[in-house]
């Protein structure tokens, strides 16, 4: 999953960013190197950050439910807070 992620994503970046994608020879093996590094680290820092607001967006209403079947009652968070329902 992680690979077609990272392919996905690298296909997006080099769709926005054409210059990216040079046609014809580069200046020197040091310019392909460093386009493959600042390339390698925006795909990192994209997946890093819906990463990030995917477990953000989905983890409060996971933990409330795990709480409740740990704890066999109802649990409501507010505010980051646990409010014990029982």
């Amino acid at each position: 999953m992680a690979d077609e992620l990272v392919a996905a994503v690298t296909a997006r970046l080099l769709a926005l960013a054409p210059e990216l994608v040079r046609g014809g020879a580069r200046a020197s093996w040091a310019d392909l190197d460093r386009e493959t590094l600042l390339l390698t680290q925006g795909v990192v820092n994209v997946l890093t950050e819906a990463f990030r607001l995917a477990v953000e967006n989905q983890s409060e209403a996971h933990v409330a439910e795990l709480l409740e079947n740990h704890l066999d009652t109802d649990v409501c968070l507010q505010d980051s807070t646990v409010i014990d329902n029982g």
